[in-house]
């Protein structure tokens, strides 16, 4: 619920939801690593999959992190979930797909249905970099809203003439994270470059690395383009992604090629992992800073 600001510790009621959602969340574990504790077994007809399947490496203090203290939020916490539960299905539907790609070769004599398949899998893993992006990208712009809120509360405005111009925005706008100030024209809609701008204008931007930048930029630059441009983008705009992913050394993109040149974009498993705890390292970084 966007503007909800209360701590998990100065609030009983919200502790004792944790405590129960936290209950339930180890029960759906428990029934997880029952189930994938079975031996895997597979249909060539069907394509079901059941079996042990990796997890994504989520840090478990994240549920303290995000719903105590300066930045506590509930909305974070449910969010993570989400995201863990969702990176964990959609692994199992690709790795599904996959294995039926693979054994197709052995049954299918004319080739028809290995081809049909492969094509199935290159749609899903774009499918599922576009969903799993959506809900990273998600949990990001949701904690920048909450920094920003938070910093609002302890940091004034700048002012005078050494003042960044941001501060020429209205009071709401100066602390909006989405919103990138502008010298002469009307800010732009941009929530990485805002919400830069924004720690810039406050003198804590260095705070963050450069490799949680890099991230940021990364998640938003492939979830702008997915949003905007589907599963094949046109030929301008894979050209544009893939020129911009070598000059920012981006290694986290995969792209399957038609006639050899570029054609679906997706990412890599070890991106997840990767952008989870860059987010988690802002995390850390602006807890201390509204802390302190």
């Amino acid at each position: 619920m966007p503007g909800r600001q209360h701590s998990c510790q100065s609030d009983g009621r919200l502790a004792r939801l944790l405590t129960v959602f936290r209950r339930f969340i180890e029960m759906i574990r428990g029934w997880w690593n029952q189930s994938q504790s079975k031996s895997s077994s597979i249909s060539p007809q069907t394509g079901n999959l059941s079996g042990p399947m990796s997890e994504p490496a989520i840090s478990e203090d994240w549920f303290e992190r995000l719903t105590g203290g300066p930045l506590a939020s509930w909305d974070l916490a449910f969010t993570l979930c989400v995201i863990q539960d969702l990176l964990k299905v959609l692994r199992a539907e690709r790795e599904r797909l996959s294995t039926v790609v693979e054994q197709s070769l052995a049954w299918d004599e004319t080739g028809e249905q290995y081809a049909d398949c492969s094509q199935s899998l290159a749609f899903m893993e774009v499918a599922c970099s576009q969903a799993e992006i959506g809900a990273v990208a998600s949990l990001a712009e949701t904690l920048m809203h909450r920094i920003a809120a938070r910093l609002r509360q302890h940091f004034t405005k700048p002012s005078g003439a050494n003042a960044h111009h941001r501060s020429n925005l209205s009071d709401d706008d100066f602390w909006n994270p989405s919103l990138l100030a502008r010298r002469k024209d009307d800010p732009d809609t941009n929530i990485v470059a805002g919400f830069r701008q924004l720690l810039k204008a406050l003198g804590q931007s260095t705070k963050i690395s450069k490799e949680s930048w890099s991230m940021l930029e990364a998640i938003f630059a492939y979830r702008n383009s997915a949003l905007h441009q589907g599963y094949e983008w046109p030929a301008e705009g894979r050209e544009a992604f893939l020129k911009q992913a070598v000059k920012e050394n981006w290694k986290w993109y995969d792209d399957a090629k038609q006639d050899g040149n570029p054609w679906l974009i997706s990412i890599k498993d070890e991106f997840w992992p990767e952008a989870i705890a860059q987010i988690e390292n802002i995390a850390r970084i602006m807890h201390s800073v509204c802390k302190g």
